[in-house]
């Protein structure tokens, strides 16, 4: 089975002029309308806005014919550390530190990721009780800048169970 994934995050982006694109006859696995047959998928300016068995295609849409293809949403990792290194001092508190920092954008990991589903992580530090801040990326692009969705967003703590 081949499989088309959604990434909704990986769709450029114009400003002034709406953008419409229509994927269609594609069999459609949703989180809250259940499996369809076959559908439309409606992207407006970089975000889904309708999807349906019979949706109205916009005139002037790009119409992508997506039959014996499945559409399904991406997966989003928010807690992952598949680039390695440390961020910061092996004990104590490190608020201050930012994976941001230890992003490489040319690590071969992101590069496999959309293949596998994945739209967006969350990549985290991981030395000290307070390790750091993670940064939330879109594993495309060839720089930190055009990966990153959110440079701090959110602050790990590693305790142990009987903390």
């Amino acid at each position: 089975m081949r499989l088309l994934l959604v990434a909704v995050l990986f769709l450029p982006r114009q400003d002034p002029k709406v953008e419409v694109v229509a994927i269609v006859g594609a069999r459609i696995l949703t989180i809250s309308k259940g499996d369809l047959a076959r559908g439309v998928i409606l992207i407006k300016n970089g975000k889904i806005t309708e999807v349906a068995p019979d949706a109205k295609i916009p005139d002037g849409a790009t119409v992508i014919d997506a039959k014996g293809l499945v559409a399904m949403p991406g997966l989003i990792n928010p807690y992952s550390r598949i680039t390695g290194g440390t961020g910061g001092t092996s004990q104590g508190s490190n608020p201050q530190v930012l994976a941001y920092d230890d992003l490489n954008p040319a690590a071969d990991i992101l590069k496999q990721l959309p293949r596998t589903g994945y739209t967006a992580i969350a990549l985290y530090p991981t030395a000290g009780v307070t390790s750091g801040q993670a940064v939330a990326i879109k594993p495309i692009g060839s720089s930190r800048e055009a990966m990153v969705v959110l440079k701090s967003c959110y602050l790990r703590f590693n305790m142990e169970a009987t903390t």
